[in-house]
């Protein structure tokens, strides 16, 4: 496999290989094919929603134009399969050449590495795929279930119940499309990016392979590159879950706890993916600049040793280095321990607003009542 060859992590999986055969713009990459999916279920769902005459319902009840849940998975759809491509190509680049990783290390080797877990040729991806999908079939049963009874399970009524067939017909198709096939795929594949990466930084570890850049533009001595490949991906799927949850909080006033437990393990999920390669990244990096720290340490130690000497001919040049390498050690000291942690934890602040807001609208009416009863 190509080191630049992205396109061919796609075609390890059915519905991408499906997608690239049915598809008529053959010259177009998978992602754009995808895309050009969504806009056609899309078009097909507001068809299903038009006959029906479900894209505003009155009351309680959701019509498809009041649901932003759907409109979030759609969005999700189209821009998660570009963003993973383009982590993949992040990461071809990173194996091709990179100036942190000693080059006597064969960083070609974990190409094929992504193709193992990418085709499931280990027990532990094989078992993830299948765990996915597993899931996927139970969202789907359950929904299906769930939305021949909208009254008994919700409350009220919404556009694509059994009360309205072409909109649960026309779900039921997407629905198998996106749960069984399409986003345990995507999800499959930020796990290969994840494991890869682990099983990089291991052999990392283990050989002290790694160079701190001090003065790297990243302000992680360089290694920041290494965690957004792994955690971008994920971003815009709780930026736009998150942004869902908020389009149902302005319209309904009330998102419900389903909503908010999906949040907390999006969530969840985000800081584990983190979690993964910036635990065994912060080993490296503590080690790194103990090493570098060393170094100078000793440096310093000789000039200082050549000064007490009395040695007028070099006075001069090594107070000026003494005084040059202070900067330096300040400069290491400086590197985080945790690349890019503070991003990430604005990222899950933010993303968990609607649960914010929402615990204060419960909390506020409780604090008047127990202000009331103060007061009396």
């Amino acid at each position: 496999m190509s080191i630049s060859d992205a396109e061919g992590i796609y075609e390890n999986y059915p519905i991408f290989r499906f997608i690239k055969r049915i598809t008529f713009f053959t010259r177009r990459a998978i992602v754009y094919k995808s895309l050009l999916w969504t806009i056609l279920f899309c078009l097909g769902i507001l068809l299903g929603s038009l006959l029906d005459g479900t894209l505003i319902l009155s009351g309680e009840n959701w019509g498809l134009l009041q649901h932003p849940t759907i409109w979030a998975f759609f969005f999700i759809q189209a821009i998660v399969p570009f963003s993973i491509n383009f982590s993949l190509k992040r990461l071809f680049l990173f194996l091709k050449k990179n100036d942190l990783i000693d080059s006597d290390l064969d960083l070609a080797k974990y190409i094929d590495v992504l193709k193992t877990y990418t085709t499931r040729s280990t027990n532990l991806s094989r078992m993830c795929y299948y765990l996915l999908f597993c899931v996927g079939v139970i969202c789907f049963a359950w929904n299906s279930y769930q939305n021949q009874a909208p009254y008994k399970f919700v409350g009220f009524d919404f556009w694509d119940s059994i009360n309205h067939p072409f909109g649960y017909w026309t779900t039921r198709l997407y629905k198998i499309y996106l749960w069984l096939f399409f986003l345990p795929a995507l999800v499959h594949i930020q796990f290969s990016i994840l494991m890869t990466v682990n099983k990089l930084l291991k052999e990392v570890k283990a050989g002290n392979r790694l160079r701190l850049k001090p003065y790297h533009q990243d302000g992680y001595g360089g290694v920041g590159r290494i965690i957004k490949i792994v955690i971008n991906p994920v971003i815009p799927v709780l930026i736009i879950s998150c942004c869902g949850v908020i389009g149902v909080f302005i319209i309904h006033r009330n998102f419900g706890i389903t909503l908010g437990i999906g949040l907390l393990i999006l969530s969840s999920l985000f800081i584990f993916i983190y979690l993964v390669p910036a635990v065994k990244l912060r080993k490296i990096i503590i080690a790194e600049k103990k090493r570098q720290l060393t170094e100078i340490s000793n440096t310093q130690n000789s000039i200082f040793y050549s000064l007490i000497k009395n040695k007028p001919d070099l006075m001069h040049s090594n107070i000026d280095v003494l005084n040059a390498l202070e900067p330096v050690t300040k400069q290491i000291k400086s590197i985080s321990n945790w690349p890019y942690l503070n991003s990430v934890i604005k990222v899950i602040s933010i993303v968990n607003t609607p649960i914010i807001l929402s615990g204060i609208k419960q909390l506020v009416p409780f604090a008047y009542a127990m202000l009331g009863n103060i007061r009396h």
